[in-house]
């Protein structure tokens, strides 16, 4: 998942979510509810 996602171009606030979903499985509802808006 990190191999595709560095491919991509990832704005800080980007990374900092991946890493909060890394670290925090439980906040995935939270991350795709931002991602979606």
């Amino acid at each position: 998942v990190l191999k595709h996602l560095q491919v991509e171009t990832l704005t800080q606030e980007d990374i900092k979510m991946v890493y909060s979903f890394i670290l925090r499985p439980s906040m995935f509802p939270l991350l795709t509810f931002r991602a979606i808006n």
